[in-house]
Formats: C-alpha cells, structure tokens, sequence
C-alpha cells in the first residue's frame, strides 16, 4: 500500500493548484523547502536539520561518513574501542569484493575486520573517504596502506592513483598484494566513478528498498534509501524509520520519465535539462529541498525563455518569489506578446498574472489578438472553477480587467466606437470601454470591439488590384537600391520595434519593404507592421500583421501590403516594424539618402520609435518595394 507521508507534513490547501497542473496539494505549502536565491545564496527550509542544502554529491556523503547517520557497517580494528562505521550502499557499489562480503540482507548490520596490513584506522578511513567521493589525501605516510587496501578491495582507480603517486615520488613499494584478479562480469565497479557506480547501482535495482509509485498509473520506479536520505532532507524526514521496513512512497504529480531524471541528478550530480523538463523537474527540486538542481533549472529556464514556455515559467517564478526568474519571464511574455498569448501556457496563468500581462503598458500585441487571448481565457477559468461557459460567468472572472484595458486604435475605428458610446478616451491613441452606463454590457462592447477590429484588419488587407484579364494588366513595382552598404550577422529581436523615418522627393505607391532573413536555413518570422504619418496616424492599408516563411537562400524577403499605401511627395513618413523570431542578418554601414534608377531619390533618418536597434546606419529594413504614381 503506498505511503501516504509525502502528503502530510505542512499540506495546506494552495490556490494555485487550480492554475498550475503539477501542482496536486501533495507537498508541503509551508514550511518553504530549501531554496537557492537569485544571487546564488541557499535560503533555509522549514526542516530543523536541512544540511544537504547546497551541498554535492561527494560533500553529502562526506557528510553522512563523518556523521555516521544511518551506518549499517562496522569495521573492527586490532583496537577493540577503535569502531569505525560505514554505508552498505557506498561500500557495496564501489568494491567487488566488499559487494560480495555484504550480499545478505541490507537490514542486518554487519561486522568487518580491517586487514591489519592497512596500517592504522586513520589509514583506512582515508580509504573509506575515496570509497564516498572520489578523492583522498595519498602522502608518504599512507601510499602504501592505501595501495594495499585499493588491491584487497579491487578499487582500481585509488590502485591507479597510488601508483602515480609512487612513479612521482620515485617511492618503492612495501608490503603490497599483487592485483586483485577478478572477472570483468563480477568486477563492475572498476574503474567506475563514484556517478558511474550510483547508476549501475539505479539502472540495476541492485539492493533498492525504496519503492516509488510514480504518476496516475502508479508506474514502480525503485531506488535506494541511503542516496535518498543523504541527498535530501524531505526524504530524510520521510524515510528515517527503521531501514528494515520497505517503503512505498506515492508521487503522482510527475511523469515516470521525468521522475527518473530526477532520481538521476541525486544519484550523480548531473541530469539532461530540456524545455520540456526544466519546470517539472525545478518543481522537483523544490518538493524536495534539492537545492543544487533547483539553482541550475532556474539559470537554464532564464536562458532557454521560449514562446512555448515562458508563460509556464512565469507562473512558477510568480509562485515560488523567484524574483530574477519572474521579471526576465514578463519581460518576454510582454515583448512576445504576439505569440505568447496564443500559446496554451497563457490559458494555465492565474487572473493576477493575466492583468499584470494584459494591463501593461507594453506589452507588444494586436488588439485583437489580446481580445481573444482573454476570450479564450475566460472559457478555461469558467472551466476550471466549474461555471457553465456563458458571457455572465466569462464576465465574472474576468472581472474589471476589460474595463481597465486601454487600446491603440487606428481612427478609422475611433468615430464608429466612440458613436457607439462604446469608447472612453484615455490620452492620444489609447482608449477603454465605457463603463459609465448603469446597463453597459463590458463583456458585449468586448465582442464588438474585436469584431470590429477583425474586419477593419481583414478590409485593409483586401487586395484591391484589379484581376488579370486580357484588357487589364497587374501594376508593376519595383524596390529601391539597398540603403546599406554591406551586411553584417546575428541581429536579435527582443520584442521590441525597429522603425526608420523615410521621404520621398517624388509621389508613391508603397507595396510593401524588405527584411533580412535569417542567419542560416530556413525559418519563420512574425512581422507586426504599420506607417505612421502626420499627427503619428497611422496610414489606411499599412497596418498589417503576417507571418513569413523565409528559405534558406534567401538574404532578405518582401513583407508585401495587400494593398498600396499612398506616399505623398516631401512628406516624413515613419515605417514601423515588430519582428518576432530567430537571429537574422543586419545591414551596417548605412546611406542617408538612396537614388533609384527612375529618379525616386528617398531619404532616411532616425526614429525615436525604434526600440529595437534599427537606424540610419545599422539593423533592418534595407529597401522599400514602391511604383511611381
């Protein structure tokens, strides 16, 4: 029957459970585990003795050796008062010979004799104290002890050790056995490192008396007390009755994958971090107080931030007061803000974490996709808290955050919704939904609203060239010289715009303007674009928002409008441009002013719009793709 301890100590009930799936009540809320700081620093636990915080693999059981916590081996010198205590486990998976020695019963303590040949008791807990983590003190006064005791126990990499350091020290050898012979099938453990030893001792099961039941399946993953305990103070709170009962421990908020990986760091230091893992196994290392492991998911989630991920990460940065983690992860959401929205880790956010994104003054995203981000939101918390899904519970959990949203809008949809009573002005371009009414329907203004602004968006982007026919001919364009003059590698794009003021001596058609593609192979990228002209309004047909898939041939792609904007002579003209995706390529070493063969000449100057790194002299937009007339 499984062990229902993991559940008891500290449980309280946790609002966040409902927001975040892993989160299933079945670890301590309070006290907090051990933690590692943004600085690096190791926070206290709520448990009295959390020693393993911060501690490695070898220092945990360094530790355990000089405490002699839970030994279940007794070495007997010559001395009778001299005891020497030891770990089964340790002893078992670095040596054949003491593997073979051992074999009974891990519940039964066992009694050995030091050879007297090795010297002294001090001598032989330096023998033990490379059996724990890999290293010792090898001097002239123990090398040949050491040498003799690394033989008997067939521990080949110590016998390495100490024969180099007899060839360095031109020392002559006393009182040593010959090799110990021993079948490479029975003699594992040689030349293993004190990791490789630990996951024979896991891939094998050899001598586990834990048992794990892992996920809804209760899937059986097995380990061993001593790696437990000495890794990690829940579980030696958790498992710190008498070795000789087996213990079945419940995890069901874990996969059986991700839980191996888990059990893999304890047992060697090291574990493979992917986007998949690294917030499972960070919630991992908080459960369990493996304070290590919790500081190196932290450094890899903030430098591995993914549309896919970085709304799940902000959430568990937001639970746990990771505040470095926190900021970095808003810092993207809002600048991704396009994309993140739209990706299912956005439905799994709490109502605090959806205003703080949505309510901020720059987060970078289409109305109208931010509108059915919240739709799509509301639906799952109704969900979530068991309302049927209609606009009066959708409303309810929404609560006053349409009524606190503010939106840039083109005008052309300012005088149909302000004559709709539908719209309260803020300052400049920034509005809110009225709420003034004692009847006004937020959650109905909210529909139309992103109704309204779909169709403006979907009636600006009609192509309105006429079709080919035998009396009609498409009008040609053509793009304008390039205005840098070499190009250069690895621009990134935060989320933020680049933007270039232009004007033309002559009247245009601007059709569209090029991008540098991306540094290598083929790749996708989201292009959020708009002209600015006098007043800063933006121009009818130049808002638009696509996504372009760019070849890995090609320098730079065409964002092409779908319809021509009109570009009037002498005029300063701002062209916008939000570029969501990988690294691309960078135009260095910029022209001022660019002369087409047609005698459009265009003149360019910094913007203060952009954010990004785009100017006259280096970054994007290269060329504008244009007609005359």
């Amino acid at each position: 029957m499984a062990d229902d301890r993991i559940v008891s100590p500290g449980y309280r009930s946790c609002a966040a459970r409902r927001h975040y799936p892993m989160c299933t009540g079945c670890y301590p809320c309070e006290p907090r585990m051990a933690t590692t700081s943004d600085n690096g620093e190791v926070a206290s636990t709520g448990f009295v003795n959390d020693w393993q915080a911060g501690k490695t693999l070898p220092q945990c059981n360094r530790h355990m050796l000089e405490t002699e916590a839970y030994c279940d081996v007794i070495f007997r010198s010559e001395n009778p008062d001299i005891l020497i205590h030891a770990h089964r486990y340790i002893l078992v998976s670095r040596s054949c010979v003491l593997h073979a020695t051992l074999s009974d019963n891990l519940a039964v303590k066992s009694e050995v004799t030091i050879p007297a040949e090795s010297s002294d008791a001090f001598t032989f807990k330096q023998f033990l104290v490379y059996l724990y983590t890999d290293s010792t003190v090898i001097d002239t006064d123990n090398a040949s002890s050491l040498l003799y005791l690394s033989r008997k126990y067939s521990v080949t990499k110590l016998e390495d050790m100490c024969l180099d350091f007899f060839n360095t020290e031109k020392i002559p050898m006393t009182n040593t056995p010959e090799e110990h012979k021993t079948s490479s099938n029975v003699n594992w453990q040689a030349r293993m490192s004190l990791s490789q030893c630990n996951m024979h001792m896991l891939n094998t099961e050899d001598g586990c008396d834990v048992t794990f039941l892992v996920g809804s399946e209760h899937h059986v993953i097995k380990a061993h007390r001593y790696v437990l305990i000495s890794r990690s103070c829940v579980f030696d709170a958790l498992l710190s009755d008498d070795p000789a009962t087996s213990s079945d421990v419940s995890v069901p908020d874990m996969t059986p994958d991700h839980f191996q990986q888990f059990l893999i760091y304890l047992y060697t230091d090291d574990t493979s971090l992917d986007s998949d893992n690294a917030t499972v196994l960070l919630h991992a290392a908080r459960k369990y107080a493996v304070t290590l492991l919790e500081g190196k998911c932290l450094q890899f989630l903030q430098r591995n931030l993914s549309v896919d991920n970085a709304c799940g990460v902000l959430d568990i940065a937001y639970r746990y007061e990771y505040k470095e983690l926190f900021e970095a992860a808003l810092l993207f959401v809002k600048g991704q803000g396009q994309r993140c929205l739209q990706s299912q880790g956005f439905l799994m956010l709490s109502k605090e974490l959806v205003d703080q994104i949505i309510l901020s003054s720059d987060l970078i995203a289409f109305n109208h996709v931010v509108f059915h981000a919240l739709d799509r939101w509301s639906e799952f918390e109704c969900q979530r808290q068991g309302r049927e899904i209609t606009k009066k519970s959708k409303k309810a959990v929404l609560g006053r955050t349409l009524e606190k949203m503010t939106f840039n809008l083109d005008s052309s949809l300012v005088q149909e919704l302000r004559a709709a009573r539908m719209l309260s002005h803020v300052q400049g371009e920034q509005y809110r939904c009225r709420s003034d009414g004692s009847k006004a329907d937020l959650f109905s203004q909210f529909e139309c609203l992103n109704i309204l602004e779909n169709t403006s968006s979907e009636s600006q982007m009609i192509d309105k060239a006429p079709k080919k026919t035998e009396d009609v001919l498409t009008p040609c364009y053509q793009t304008s010289d390039r205005r840098y003059k070499t190009t250069r590698y690895c621009y990134t794009y935060y989320g933020f715009s680049d933007a270039i003021l232009f004007r033309c001596n002559k009247k245009i058609s601007l059709h569209g303007f090029q991008l540098y593609g991306p540094l290598r192979g083929s790749a996708n990228y989201d292009v959020i674009t708009n002209i600015l002209g006098n007043n800063d309004i933006s121009l009818p047909a130049s808002v638009l928002d696509c996504s372009c898939v760019v070849n890995d041939n090609e320098e730079v792609f065409d964002v092409m409008y779908k319809a021509a904007v009109a570009i009037k002579a002498g005029v300063w003209y701002t062209l916008v441009v939000k570029i969501l995706g990988p690294d691309s390529r960078a135009g260095y070493g910029g022209n001022i002013q660019v002369h087409c063969p047609d005698g459009v000449v265009l003149d360019f100057r910094n913007s203060e719009r952009s954010k990004n790194g785009t100017s006259v002299t280096v970054g994007q937009i290269p060329a504008l793709v244009y007609s005359l007339g």
